[in-house]
């Protein structure tokens, strides 16, 4: 592990930066320009096939040698650029993504901030809502007009990926951008996960607006495209669930598993199928028209454009010279607002439920939800029931469907965030599992070697322990399973010290404990609810 990434773990600071394929990133860069990775190596920095063939990951059979390739790109190359990796904004110790909270704790050098460094004459590189908010700016209509044509974003997370980015051919959008990457799923030509490490490079990691590549940045070569989507599709889980075979052992988050199955009640699953990403009746991603542009904050740092303030008009504006959608509700609260202000068709594609309690804000814009104690679920699962959505052509829809509005009557709304909750819980548990297990078997199998790749595996399985007790303590419903957070508890005590140990027989015994105890919480979680996790989630 470099000193970089051991700094970051070891602070849960942005440190550990990466290429990553942030969704909704733009530009044209091919990949024919550089040479091999091998010829762009510096003979006194180590390689990533070099670092990866000496990684006991990989070499005890853990990581795919591909996947580690793939993670060293993510989270230590800058491609030639300004400072920052896929890890400035996807960082493995926060979720593979980025809040306020988290940016607030940055220090200025991060290269997260660049904009800020005189060095660069990047100043509109990001707006303020990066450090406010934590939205980063986005030309995912085209560079052509970089004062009019951009939008604010939040950043997504990167778990189950694999999952989530084949394209519902049934959603009227274009087939020009072949997978679903994040919200618009567009924005880099071609549109596969793939594609969009070079789209990234050209958006975030440029030294100057002008965006020359060979000047401004390196593009990945194919192969370290490669590298990269094999990193990203192992992150986190590679299943589906079965919610119809899953029973929790709290009778109010169960209420929640049946109001989210219910058509007359949540009617979640359309679009959410088995709390994925995927709708029910195909399985695959689909884009949508909900209105969610709606309840975004009018920020300061909109553009405007012939004295209109440009909003997110979600997928497919790449072409396009003037707004043609109209994103806002009637000051007056009377009827649609018929003003053009957005570039796109107004349509977002759906984002998995199971890892959203312990990873927002939520949306594409931060405004519902938060990351801290009180994380929100209510309100975000409280817009489907709006008379925005219902408005909206995915509510129109739903409604010619089934006949009703959705209106998530009584305790509904309650009942399916605590229903969310449970399951973020199991997959929390699952990937300390997955990390712990980890440190154990290099513990055992090689006492204290690489003890520092021990350690930093123990800290992330105890960064995952702690969002699980955050989420079961939220204060937005009832508390759940309270005899089990006192032993979460207990648990983030020993792993606390054996993250800072430096006797390794004391190492082993109390990651041993820990699993142990983690096996029990989780058993009286219910049934029917098991995650297959990529190997990527044990790289950082």
């Amino acid at each position: 592990m470099n000193a970089a990434a051991s700094a970051f773990l070891a602070t849960t600071s942005c440190a550990l930066f990466a290429l990553g394929a942030l969704p909704g990133c733009s530009g044209s860069a091919t990949d024919s320009e550089p040479a091999p990775i091998a010829a762009q190596t510096s003979a006194l920095v180590p390689s990533p096939e070099s670092l990866c063939n000496s990684d006991p990951r990989v070499w005890d059979g853990l990581v795919p040698l591909n996947v580690c390739i793939g993670a060293r790109l993510f989270f230590d190359e800058t491609f030639g650029g300004n400072g920052r990796t896929c890890g400035s904004c996807h960082p493995v110790g926060n979720d593979y993504t980025i809040d306020h909270t988290f940016v607030q704790a940055l220090p200025a050098s991060d290269p997260l901030f660049v904009n800020k460094n005189p060095a660069f004459p990047l100043a509109e590189l990001e707006t303020p809502e990066l450090d406010d908010l934590a939205l980063v700016r986005e030309n995912v209509d085209g560079f052509n007009d970089l004062t009019h044509k951009f939008v604010l974003r939040s950043v997504p997370h990167l778990f189950g990926l694999a999952t989530s980015v084949t394209r519902d051919s049934t959603d009227g959008t274009s087939a020009t951008f072949s997978e679903r990457t994040g919200w618009s799923g567009d924005g880099v030509a071609g549109g596969a996960l793939r594609d969009f490490a070079n789209g990234a490079i050209a958006q975030h990691f440029t030294k100057d607006l002008g965006r020359t590549p060979g000047t401004s940045f390196r593009v990945a070569t194919s192969t370290e495209l490669d590298r990269l989507a094999d990193f990203q599709r192992s992150i986190g889980r590679s299943n589906e669930l079965n919610l119809a075979a899953v029973h929790l052992s709290d009778s109010f988050a169960e209420q929640g598993r049946l109001d989210f199955l219910d058509p007359q009640i949540g009617r979640c699953n359309e679009c959410h199928g088995n709390a994925g990403a995927n709708a029910k009746a195909t399985g695959k991603n689909a884009n949508f028209f909900g209105n969610f542009e709606r309840f975004a904050a009018e920020l300061p740092s909109r553009p405007t454009l012939a004295g209109v303030i440009v909003r997110d008009g979600g997928f497919g504006g790449q072409a396009l010279s003037a707004p043609n959608v109209a994103l806002s509700v009637d000051p007056s609260g009377v009827g649609d607002d018929p003003t053009l202000n957005g570039f796109g068709d107004g349509s977002f594609n759906v984002a998995s439920l199971i890892e959203a309690a312990d990873t927002g804000p939520f949306y594409h814009h931060n405004n519902l939800g938060s990351e801290g104690s009180s994380i929100g679920l209510v309100a975000a699962v409280g817009f489907y029931s709006s008379a925005a959505f219902n408005s909206s052509p995915a509510g129109k829809k739903l409604i010619q469907q089934f006949g009703t509005p959705i209106t998530l009557p009584g305790t509904s709304l309650v009942e399916i965030a605590a229903f969310l909750r449970v399951l973020n819980t199991f997959f929390n548990l699952d990937l300390a599992t997955q990390r712990l297990q980890a440190a154990k078997r290099f513990n055992s199998s090689y006492w204290d070697f690489r003890s520092d790749l021990q350690k930093t595996l123990i800290k992330l399985g105890r960064k995952e322990v702690a969002d699980a007790l955050r989420v079961l303590a939220s204060p937005d419903g009832p508390p759940l399973h309270t005899a089990e957070q006192s032993t979460l508890s207990a648990t983030l005590t020993q792993l606390d010290s054996a993250a800072t140990t430096s006797d390794p027989a004391t190492r082993l015994s109390l990651t041993t404990s820990a699993l142990s105890a983690i096996a029990d919480v989780r058993s009286h979680f219910g049934t029917g609810v098991s995650f297959t996790l990529g190997s990527g989630t044990l790289m950082f």
